[in-house]
């Protein structure tokens, strides 16, 4: 799929590393909460020229809508 996108030549990178950030929100099965707040937002940091991951980060926060996260939502963010 990449390469009918992409080039197959090497291209070059204005910056040396990029960060790649992942946002998990409050969920539920039954019922879409709202508003749907940010609970968890793990990112990594990548290495432009070797694509190595060279370090990662990861932090939850408490929602304040609804603090109470569901069985499903524990479930998706392994908590």
């Amino acid at each position: 799929m990449f390469s009918q996108c992409y080039p197959q030549e090497f291209q070059f990178q204005e910056f040396q590393y990029f960060v790649v950030m992942d946002f998990e929100a409050t969920c539920d099965k039954d019922r879409n909460p709202h508003p749907q707040e940010i609970i968890e937002f793990p990112s990594v940091l990548v290495n432009s020229v070797t694509g190595q991951l060279e370090a990662s980060f990861q932090t939850y926060v408490r929602p304040v809508y609804h603090p109470h996260l569901s069985d499903l939502c524990k479930e998706l963010i392994g908590i």
